[in-house]
């Protein structure tokens, strides 16, 4: 059985589901409940909040356009290590030298910090990683991509989090691009 406009009869929290059978057979039976979203909800108390933007939706294939990774420490206190999880839309690349992002985890000239401590690409997301977040402490990243593939294309939900404590993410809304063919 499959039931059409779920959210109009199943509210969040816990809801009462009554299975009936009729007629004089027996049947034993199994509930299960499985569902998508496109961006799950966020945790109320998220010490990490999470902004990405591309610069245009609506580009051509072969062109660039730059992605936009804001993080921030909401909590009021220093926090450990943080992550940024961004879902990259299909037909967008990440240039294969990587030179931009290998750029943003050397220290600086003349000491400070790197714009990122480490990265890694898996599959469809950038992951980013700071060592540590000062109180109220903001950081923007830009990651210029490449338009590969013509299409319309949306990606994974982005999220953003401390590292050791995975359950308060901040979740937002999935990246979308328009790439022309040439």
């Amino acid at each position: 059985m499959n039931m059409e406009d779920v959210e109009v009869n199943l509210k969040a929290g816990e809801n009462k589901v009554r299975v009936e059978m009729t007629g004089k057979n027996v049947f034993p039976y199994t509930l299960s409940w499985t569902y998508n979203t496109l961006k799950p909800a966020s945790a109320e108390k998220a010490p990490v909040k999470l902004e990405t933007s591309l610069a245009k939706s609506e580009v051509a294939e072969g062109d660039g356009v730059r992605l936009t990774v804001k993080v921030e420490n909401v909590s009021g206190q220093g926090q450990g290590m943080a992550v940024a999880v961004v879902g990259l839309p299909g037909g967008l690349t990440i240039p294969e030298d990587l030179k931009q992002l290998k750029d943003h985890v050397r220290l600086p000239e003349g000491g400070g910090r790197p714009l990122v401590s480490a990265f890694e690409i898996r599959g469809r997301e950038l992951v980013l990683y700071w060592r540590d977040l000062a109180p109220g402490q903001k950081i923007e990243v830009p990651v210029d991509l490449t338009c590969r593939v013509p299409g319309e294309y949306s990606g994974p939900a982005s999220r953003a989090y401390l590292y050791y404590n995975a359950d308060l993410k901040h979740w937002v809304e999935p990246l979308k691009v328009s790439i022309a063919a040439k």
